[in-house]
């Protein structure tokens, strides 16, 4: 049972963490394009990256469709809550720029 709530945090954390590795080992540089070595490994990581990314955005997209099942009175207020979540998520990340 404990499996089935710590699954979420498993799957985005996780997938945050291994995307974050790979784009640090791996920029996307001239000077390390150079080599096609690192020119196909580079390419491969950051695909892999990429599929990781859309598997947690289908899987967060499956989660906030079920919170929406549930009951019809609940689901406006989950809307907003997740909506800004998501606008003060983005005025952080900008003011910081």
């Amino acid at each position: 049972m404990l499996i089935y709530r710590l699954l979420p945090f498993i799957i985005i954390g996780g997938g945050f963490l291994i995307c974050k590795a790979i784009f640090k080992a791996y920029p996307l540089q001239l000077e390390f394009l150079n080599e096609k070595d690192n020119k196909l490994t580079v390419i491969s990581m950051w695909s892999l990256a990429f599929l990781i990314i859309c598997g947690q955005l289908i899987y967060i997209w499956k989660l906030i469709n079920i919170f929406l099942i549930i009951s019809d009175p609940l689901k406006y207020p989950i809307l907003v809550f997740f909506l800004i979540i998501i606008i003060m998520y983005s005025i952080f990340i900008f003011i910081k720029r």
